[in-house]
This record gives structure tokens, C-alpha cells and sequence, in this order.
């Protein structure tokens, strides 16, 4: 069996690569020194990549992505060459979730996002469980509020992925608030049954998004 890549994954790959060591690396000690990226550096860095459709590859081709998963593997392995946050504001950080908007929701949630003019959140991590699920302490439990639905999550975060990003896109020719749209918070499920033996894992999010999509997943 022949594991070689093809000559247009060696293209996609060596693009990626690239990017990265030219557009990407010589901002990391401006990061370092400073703990934050400039504004109108993630501003340029998103429009750089977003001109040779880097940004938000994981999409649909519908959607501006269409890589395959394997594809998808090979661009992202070249991510570890530099530092998250730059990661995220040059290929995006759109989550599949947002794949199941419907309706009014595509145009208000999902488009913004692949367009980069919002960003998404998730809260995993916990001091003393790391990001492993199955330690965390976070809870959730379903209740009604104000006579709709929801959630009651009950425990902290910290290491929030992109939780404080606002204002950094530009759009339409000017500076386009980018609002932390999508927040993902892992949690347990507490029912209000007898909990059984090992209480679930979770994700909530806000907003939620189509109702055929659980807010709450096992």
C-alpha cells in the first residue's frame, strides 16, 4: 500500500507550512512579550490567510472548506509549528456544531463565523481535572426558565479558548466587531432521576442552535 501524499496534498501542505513560517512565526516573540496579539495584527493575519481560502478550512466546499479528513490532518499537523492563538486567528476556529443551524440561524451564527467576523468559545478545562472529561466538576442540570427550557450549569473554567476575543476582524471595508458567538461549556448531567453510577459528560452551548441538534449531548 502506497502511503505517499499526491502532488496536490504536497501543494496544500507546503502552503500551509509557508504561512505559517512566513506570515505566523515572526509574530510569536511580539506575543510573548506582550501576552496578547495586537488587533490590527489579527486583523492583517486573518486576511492574509483568508485570500487563498486558509481560513475556516474544516468547512463544507459549500461552505469555502471541502478538505477531506485526511487533508484536513495534514494541514493541521503543520499547526504545532507556531502558537495557538495565531492558529486560531489565521485558519479559524469554526465548530462543526454550527453545521446544524437552521434557517434565520445560518445567516446570524454560522456565515459570520466562516467569514470570521465572529469567533467561537468553549469552556473545558477545571483546575484539578484538566481537560478530561470525565473529571470535571462542572454540572448541569435541566430547568425551566422564565416558563422555557434550560440549564442550570453550576461550577468555573479556566483556559477559556477565545473567551475575551472581541473586535479583532475587519469587514466591509472596516472594523468589524468579532463577538464571542458560541460558547460550548463541558458539564455532567445531573437528571433529575437517580443519577446513574458514572454522570454523563456534556456540552452546552449558547446560543443554542437547531433544535434537532441537542444542546445536551452524552
Amino acid at each position: 500500500m502506497d502511503f505517499s501524499l499526491n502532488d496536490e496534498q504536497k501543494m496544500m501542505v507546503d502552503t500551509v507550512r509557508r504561512f505559517i513560517a512566513e506570515e505566523l512565526k515572526p509574530l510569536e516573540d511580539e506575543i510573548e512579550n506582550n501576552g496578547f496579539l495586537d488587533k490590527a495584527r489579527a486583523r492583517a493575519v486573518h486576511e492574509q490567510s483568508k485570500a487563498p481560502g486558509l481560513y475556516a478550512m474544516n468547512m463544507p466546499a459549500d461552505l469555502g472548506g471541502g478538505l477531506s479528513n485526511l487533508d484536513r490532518i495534514l494541514c493541521e499537523e503543520q499547526f504545532g509549528h507556531t502558537t495557538d492563538i495565531l492558529i486560531r486567528r489565521a485558519f479559524g476556529n469554526v465548530y462543526e456544531p454550527l453545521l446544524h443551524c437552521r434557517g434565520a440561524q445560518v445567516e446570524r451564527w454560522l456565515k459570520p463565523t466562516i467569514a470570521g467576523q465572529r469567533t467561537c468559545s468553549i469552556a473545558i478545562t477545571e483546575s484539578g481535572a484538566s481537560s478530561d472529561a470525565a473529571r470535571i466538576r462542572t454540572h448541569a442540570r435541566k430547568t425551566g426558565i422564565n416558563g422555557k427550557d434550560g440549564w442550570r450549569l453550576n461550577g468555573s473554567k479556566h483556559f477559556i479558548s477565545d473567551g475575551n476575543t472581541v473586535g479583532l476582524m475587519g469587514g466591509g471595508g472596516g472594523l468589524m466587531e468579532a463577538t464571542c458567538l458560541f460558547k460550548a461549556v463541558q458539564a455532567r448531567y445531573l437528571s433529575t432521576r437517580q443519577l446513574p453510577p458514572e454522570p454523563r459528560s456534556a456540552r452546552i452551548t449558547e446560543p443554542p442552535i437547531d433544535p434537532s441538534y441537542p444542546g445536551l449531548r452524552d
